[in-house]
């Protein structure tokens, strides 16, 4: 007599194998979720150095650069600022009913 052709059925493994399946399975996942966090955080490194580059020197973000320390300067006290060169804005004017 010869088995030409068989079915395997309802495999069971002991539980120190079933640990060891879990614990390469969990392995594989985290080293996935860490490789994809790794190309993330260079990807946006990599974003943040193409834009500090193009923006160098860019007159309006050295503009805006120079508004934001006035503006934190200006959050920790009492400070008053006289910039020459800006056109003077007026506060609206109330109108009686």
């Amino acid at each position: 007599m010869r088995i030409v052709d068989g079915l395997l059925r309802d495999v069971t493994f002991p539980k120190a194998i079933q640990a060891l399946f879990s614990k390469r399975l969990e392995s594989k996942i985290r080293a996935q979720s860490d490789l994809e966090n790794a190309r993330t955080t260079v990807s946006a490194a990599r974003a943040l150095k193409n834009a500090s580059a193009m923006l160098s020197g860019d007159q309006t973000v050295l503009f805006l650069q120079y508004l934001e320390t006035l503006t934190r300067i200006a959050d920790k006290g009492n400070h008053t600022f006289h910039i020459e060169g800006l056109p003077r804005l007026q506060a609206p004017t109330e109108t009686a009913p």
